[in-house]
């Protein structure tokens, strides 16, 4: 039954050769909930040799560990956990193509309820998250940097008022292990963002980006901008936003939302010359 559904959810876009990898653009993941070890494992764990996708596989599965805490590892490699056969994660990868994995979650098979709130449950959530976001594009996405945090100020305007996006961008979120390996880090080199669409969608317009906090030059950085609301229809905007480094690795978006109140006449900021000083916006709204 578990292999009819993943059959139904996954389109077959490998060929069923052992060296033929995966197309890069390859979409969706596939992920097991196990106990216990503590390991986010990825293909293969029937063979030691590695998967024809391998460096996707193993970059997406070291993202997991960093939420988790997690090494990231191939099962049936030295220093891991051993050789497994028909586990759901080989079918999957191996039978469709699509990046699939383990998680072997905690320290126990059964765990005290406490841990598990504390030390599982929300670190699982997290990847699985991270999962939902780069499902677009999984081989490639987690190459990228994160948008860690963003805002929209305000979040409440009416059209025509300025709308300020600040975002903070890391490279670095790997896990890390003595054992396995890590992740090449590279410095942000851009930030953009488009409205109501992610770029990946097919009509949306080119992203705008935004301006470093000084020079993007190191894998953390602070960018911002200064989004202009004319034209904008009453309601909720979505804003997405997305970060490539210097490799040229395209990261996941993060999305913001701005809801546009009312119709109004923005009155801007205007300085008072014979004080010097700046009188207070106003937005004259009609209900």
């Amino acid at each position: 039954m578990i292999v009819t559904y993943i059959r139904y959810l996954f389109p077959v876009v490998r060929w069923p050769v052992n060296g033929d990898a995966a197309p890069s653009d390859t979409q969706g993941v596939m992920i097991s909930l196990h106990s216990y070890s503590p390991y986010v494992l990825y293909p293969w764990g029937w063979s030691p040799q590695p998967a024809p996708n391998q460096v996707g596989l193993r970059t997406l599965a070291r993202k997991f560990g960093y939420f988790t805490g997690y090494d990231a590892c191939q099962s049936s490699a030295d220093n891991c956990l051993y050789m497994t056969d028909g586990t759901t994660d080989d079918f999957a990868y191996g039978e469709l193509g699509v990046p699939a994995y383990t998680f072997e979650l905690g320290t126990s098979f059964f765990e005290d309820c406490s841990y598990f709130e504390t030390s599982i449950l929300s670190q699982t959530i997290d990847a699985l998250t991270y999962a939902v976001k780069v499902a677009v594009n999984p081989y490639q996405m987690p190459s990228g940097p994160d948008v860690v945090k963003a805002s929209a100020t305000p979040i409440l305007a009416v059209p025509g008022q300025p709308v300020i996006l600040r975002v903070d961008l890391d490279d670095g979120r790997t896990a890390v292990s003595p054992y396995y390996g890590t992740e090449p880090i590279q410095a942000i080199a851009a930030a953009t963002y488009t409205l109501d669409a992610p770029g990946w969608i097919t009509g949306t317009a080119p992203g705008v980006g935004l301006h470093p906090l000084g020079i993007f030059d190191s894998p953390r950085e602070t960018a911002a901008a200064t989004i202009d609301t004319t034209g904008w229809a009453k309601g909720r905007h979505t804003i997405f936003v997305q970060g490539a480094d210097s490799a040229g690795n395209v990261g996941p978006a993060t999305a913001v939302s701005v809801e546009i109140v009312g119709e109004s006449v923005y009155v801007p900021y205007v300085a008072n010359g014979a004080q010097g000083r700046a009188l207070d916006a106003r937005s004259r709204v009609k209900e």
